[in-house]
Parts: C-alpha cells; sequence; structure tokens
C-alpha cells in the first residue's frame, strides 16, 4: 500500500511495441490470394456446405468423409499454401478438435496456420481465425501453455481488423480461460467483463451468448470469494433461459444447469436449500424475487473492477505484459477519473502533490477511480471541508488526454490513482498516457 508521502509502486515499463503504432494496414496478398478462382473451389465449397448440414444431424462420420474429400480436393488442384485449403485444414481440424480427437487434429490445425500465413498474410484475419482453433485445440487438450501465446497472437490480429467485434470478445473470453487456471484472476476479470460488454453491444442484453459470458464471470467472482458479486450475474444468467422458454415456448437446454448453479451460489450465500429452490422457483415463473441483504444490482458490463488486486498483480515481481494491460484497460474503461478539487470557480483545477522520494519529488496529480477512495484521501491529508465534504471535479476518460498533455508541459511529471492508504496505488507518466491508450485499442483492450 502507498500513503501521501511514500513512494507508490513504480509501473513495469511498457514494451517497445507500445511505443510504436503498427501499419494501420496489413502488408499486401501474395499473388496467389489475388488469383482468379480455379473452378474445383466452387465443389470444396458443396462439400462444406453438405457438412453443414449434417454437423446437425451428428452423421460425425459422413462429416468427416466430406471434410477429407474436400482437403484433398484442395490440396491436388490448389497446393497446400493456397486459401482455400487452409480453410479445409482449418475446418477438419477443428472438427476433430471438438470431438476430442486433438493428436489427429494438431498437425492439421499447424499447416493452416502455415496455410494462411503463406496466402494470406501473417496479419490476415484468416491467420488470426487458423490460430484461434490451434489454440483452441491446445485447450481442450489441457496444454495452456501452448494455447496462450495462440490466443494473444490471435486478438492481436483480430484487435487491429475492428477492435469492438465479436472475433475480440470471444478470444477474449477463451485467453480468461486460461488465465484463471494460471491464477491470473484480475487479467481474466477484466478480458471477461470487456467481452460481456461486447456480446451486448453485438447481440443485446437477453442472447445466450450474453448469459454464458453472465455466468463465465460470476463463476470467476464466486471462485474468488466474491460470491455476493456473483449473485446478480448468476440470477441474470438463469432469467434468460427464462425469457427464452417465455418467448418460444420451448425450455432453453442450459435452463436447468443455469438454475443448479444459482442454487449452488445462493448456498454458498448462506440460504437454505429451501429459501436457494423457492427464490429459483419465482424467478422460473417470470417473478422479480427481489434483492438478496447485501448483494449489489449493479449492470454488470458497467461493476467496478478490482482495482486494487489489479495493481497489486501489475506491481509484482512476476508481471507480465497482460497482467499490466489488464489494470490500464479497466482504468481507461472507467466513464471518468475522479480527482480533488482546488480553487474557486473558473478557475478550479485537480489536486496536485509530491512524493518524497519519487521522481526526484516532481508533483503528481491524484486521481481516483472511484469518489470512495477521494473522500479517504481528502480526510487523510486534510482536504475537507468544514461540513465534511470533499470537493471533488470529475473529468470524461474520453476527453482527459489533452488536459493531461498540458499539465505535462506546466512540470506535473504523472498521474497517480488511488493515493489513500487503503488502496493499492498506481501510477503512469502524463505523456505515456497516449501511448498506452493507442496500446491497449492495438490490442483491442479498448
Amino acid at each position: 500500500m502507498s500513503t501521501p508521502d511514500g513512494p507508490p509502486p513504480i509501473p513495469p515499463p511498457l514494451p517497445p511495441e507500445a511505443f510504436t503504432r503498427g501499419p494501420l494496414t496489413p502488408p499486401p496478398l501474395p499473388p496467389q490470394a489475388m488469383a482468379p478462382a480455379p473452378s474445383v473451389i466452387p465443389e470444396v465449397v458443396e462439400l462444406t456446405r453438405q457438412r453443414l448440414a449434417l454437423v446437425l444431424t451428428q452423421r460425425k462420420a459422413e462429416c468427416e468423409s466430406l471434410l477429407r474429400r474436400a482437403l484433398t480436393l484442395a490440396e491436388t488442384n490448389l497446393g497446400e499454401n493456397h486459401a482455400v485449403t487452409a480453410d479445409c485444414l482449418t475446418n477438419l481440424g477443428d472438427f476433430l478438435s471438438q470431438n476430442g480427437r486433438c493428436e489427429a487434429a494438431e498437425p492439421l490445425l499447424r499447416r493452416a496456420v502455415a496455410a494462411a500465413e503463406a496466402s494470406q498474410g501473417a496479419s490476415h484475419v484468416k491467420t488470426g481465425t487458423a490460430c484461434n482453433n490451434l489454440a483452441l485445440m491446445f485447450k481442450r487438450a489441457g496444454q495452456f501453455a501452448e494455447a496462450e501465446p495462440l490466443f494473444r497472437r490471435a486478438l492481436d490480429i483480430f484487435a487491429k481488423a475492428g477492435p469492438d467485434t465479436i472475433e475480440v470478445a470471444s478470444v477474449l473470453n477463451n485467453l480468461a480461460a486460461i488465465l484463471e487456471r494460471n491464477g491470473r484472476n484480475a487479467e481474466a476479470e477484466s478480458n471477461r467483463r470487456y467481452a460481456l460488454d461486447l456480446f451486448i453491444r453485438h447481440f443485446g442484453p437477453d442472447h445466450e451468448n450474453v448469459a454464458i459470458a453472465l455466468n463465465n464471470l460470476a463463476r470467476l467472482l464466486a471462485d474468488t470469494g466474491r460470491a455476493a458479486e456473483a449473485e446478480p450475474l448468476s440470477r441474470r444468467h438463469l432469467e434468460i433461459f427464462v425469457g427464452y422458454e417465455q418467448r418460444t415456448g420451448n425450455q432453453h437446454a442450459y435452463l436447468v444447469p443455469a438454475a443448479n448453479g444459482y442454487g449452488e451460489l445462493l448456498t454458498k450465500l448462506g440460504l437454505t436449500m429451501d429459501a436457494a429452490r423457492e427464490r429459483i422457483q419465482t424467478i422460473i415463473a417470470g417473478r422479480d424475487p427481489g434483492n438478496l441483504p447485501g448483494a449489489q444490482p449493479a449492470a454488470p458490463a458497467s461493476a467496478e473492477p478490482d482495482f486494487d488486486a489489479l495493481a497489486r498483480t501489475a506491481s509484482s515481481p512476476n508481471a507480465g505484459q497482460g497482467e499490466r494491460d489488464a489494470l490500464y484497460a479497466s482504468v481507461f474503461r472507467l466513464e471518468a477519473w475522479q480527482f480533488v478539487a482546488r480553487g474557486e470557480l473558473p478557475d478550479v483545477q485537480p489536486y496536485f502533490c509530491t512524493n518524497a522520494g519519487v521522481a526526484d519529488g516532481a508533483p503528481m496529480v491524484k486521481a481516483f477511480t472511484d469518489g470512495r477512495r477521494l473522500h479517504a484521501f481528502a480526510k487523510e491529508n486534510g482536504l475537507l471541508q468544514p461540513d465534511g465534504q470533499a470537493l471533488s471535479l470529475s473529468l470524461k476518460v474520453k476527453t482527459i488526454l489533452p488536459m493531461m498533455l498540458a499539465y505535462a508541459e506546466q512540470g506535473i511529471l504523472s498521474i497517480h490513482f488511488n493515493a489513500d492508504r487503503a488502496s493499492d496505488g498506481f501510477y503512469a507518466p502524463l505523456v505515456q498516457l497516449p501511448t498506452i491508450r493507442r496500446h491497449l485499442e492495438e490490442r483491442g483492450l479498448l
């Protein structure tokens, strides 16, 4: 923890790529990728279409046969590094992976990545898809160390094509599962929250993909001792499947698992089995069960991350770029940063002060992620008004950077977040804020 007079944790330096903007467009496609489509391609497409129809009937042997025929046609007529061959390799490899045959899938999916790189380029979304499917295979096989760098590569590719896409949300969700298994829960939570936000934006609040994302976040919170925070998310997860039945007249396959999961969470919160069962039946009947005592019914997409945990993780000796990204992405996703206000209208400014032993005692602007921390800092440093209140200044994050850079020109070195004694504070140089934001945007985290 930091105090107003003691040094806050020094953030680890950003990697070189955070200081240089990558190309705005992918490199030109190889000539092969722009060649006219050979006549064999429609036949390959038709085989793939037939396979999709068979998937719904669970006729797996026939599906595999069609996929292998399509791959043979593509390799024989187009070559092993053609874009259509890459798609065929991906389709067959992913089919085998989903059916538990990861050992057979791995060489196909590795060839798919190589073929996509050769035909489309290393930064093309097709290459990102191939990397993602190879990563999913490793995840299914329990080879998490192999999966993580592939998910991160896919995320970089998809984010450069569009940071708010479903592809970005899906990779964030899968990457979060890897991080949770490795105990890197702060970064996993940040990924889960942003993926949930993207799913809501793309599908609306009542879609089953949103329900699944809600449940993923709720399970993470419950597993890290935050069952009260998880309850409204788990409840909403169940309500979405109840709503599906009310709209269609058909029970969703996930309704019973959702009810069971919510019941387990309620017992963790101290409810008896009978009380939990009654609450679930109220929800299934389409009635509002009300909030549990002490539960926080805040909107899941805007709920505040645990900034203390994020800061501790980001400043630990073993922290990687992912942990630092998780911290600063959560900061930049806030609607506004809070500052102790000084001065009289119209000349009101954020509060500045120095920290002995940090940055040669240069002044730092004190910012806070919420009003509670701001009030605590003001009380600790004699900045409260006679009525016991702290004057605060709330500045929108979307428009704050020019002001921060102007302060940097005046000799204000850094911005110090959550400097109250109870919080784990962290800071960043003001001049680096635009670079940090761009770095996060390019990785699909904002």
